[in-house]
């Protein structure tokens, strides 16, 4: 079994302002933490972002979080 699995979440959301002149229907998340696209169907309001997730990592920060 693989720790790293991929993370998708609907949501709705006008992008048209954070996206300006560069409209298209994948947009690239380039960051370390964070990696992964956002799939626009409509950058009115239909967003699906996908991402990697390390179940371990997490996980581990969840508890570390929520306890005490």
């Amino acid at each position: 079994m693989t720790d790293e699995i991929m993370m998708t979440i609907h949501f709705n959301a006008n992008l048209r302002t954070l996206v300006g002149d560069r409209p298209g229907m994948l947009h690239w998340i380039m960051d370390p933490e964070v990696s992964g696209f956002i799939i626009c169907y409509s950058l009115d309001d239909n967003q699906v972002p996908i991402c990697n997730f390390y179940v371990s990592i997490h996980c581990y920060l969840l508890k570390t979080l929520t306890s005490g």
